[in-house]
């Protein structure tokens, strides 16, 4: 009776850790943090954290939101959808080119 209470507390004791050092370990499907770039202007901020380039098919996930070349994201039309950066057209007719993974934010493009 002794040796099955002490191996139920071995194998107790056991689970408890691995579940204490599977909390530490980083979850292997969590993707790596991503630097962001914004845009800051008196009208909104624009953030492009992905680019997705398929068959023909040219997508940007802009301030959290799928779009394509044509389509508005907070008042700016996306004029260009590039390999690692959009161009987008404000409201004022102003061109903002913004690149993915914190390359450098031009401003005017002529």
């Amino acid at each position: 009776m002794f040796k099955v209470l002490k191996g139920i507390f071995i194998l107790s004791l056991i689970l408890i850790c691995q579940q204490s050092i599977a909390s530490i370990l980083r979850d292997p499907t969590k993707p790596f943090k991503v630097d962001t770039v914004s845009v800051h202007k008196e009208r909104g901020s624009y953030t492009v954290t992905a680019i997705i380039i398929s068959e023909g098919e040219k997508k940007a996930l802009i301030n959290n939101k799928l779009v394509k070349e044509g389509e508005l994201v907070e008042g700016a039309k996306v004029e260009k959808i590039g390999d690692q950066s959009v161009i987008l057209k404000d409201e004022l007719g102003e061109k903002l080119e913004i690149h993915l993974y914190g390359s450098p934010v031009k401003g005017e493009v002529k």
